[in-house]
Parts: C-alpha cells; structure tokens; sequence
C-alpha cells in the first residue's frame, strides 16, 4: 500500500502496488488546493480500492491502470474548499 497525506502538490511517477491488504494508493492532500498528478502507475489486487485520492486540488492521471481489485478501480473524491465573503 501506497499512503500520502501532504499540504502541498503530490506527484507520482513509474509506480506500482500489487496485492495490498487495504488501498492500492491512497492520496490525501485534501485541503490543500493543490493539484494531484499520477503518470504510468499500475495498481492490481487491492482488497479495497485501487487508487483513492482526497483532494480539493486538480487531478490529473495519465497511463494508469487499475485491476483485478476487490473493491472499486478508482475514487476520486474532489472536494471544493468554500470561500468566504
């Protein structure tokens, strides 16, 4: 399993998580605004989800692939951060 929890831009590049007893990639920078980019990651057999990301920032996943997984591919919950007036 892959976990990163950060405040700042996260970037993922050449990765793979194979057989994970939970999340195959978990991401959370939820917050933060900053974006979330994945290039050429393989996630296969999570026993949850392949590949969640938390985020208010934008995503951008190129060359990803997500298999075999017990639960769901992908989750990407974008949440908006409201502004005040």
């Amino acid at each position: 399993m892959i976990n990163i929890s950060s405040q700042g831009v996260v970037t993922l590049s050449n990765i793979s998580a194979r057989s994970s007893g939970g999340n195959g990639i978990l991401v959370d920078n939820f917050g933060s605004g900053k974006p979330v980019k994945i290039t050429r990651a393989t996630v296969w057999g999570a026993s949850v989800i392949g590949i969640q990301l938390k985020t208010s920032g934008n995503v951008t996943m190129t060359d990803v692939s997500a298999k075999s997984n017990n639960g769901i591919g992908a989750l990407i919950d974008y949440i908006t951060i409201p502004t005040q007036r």
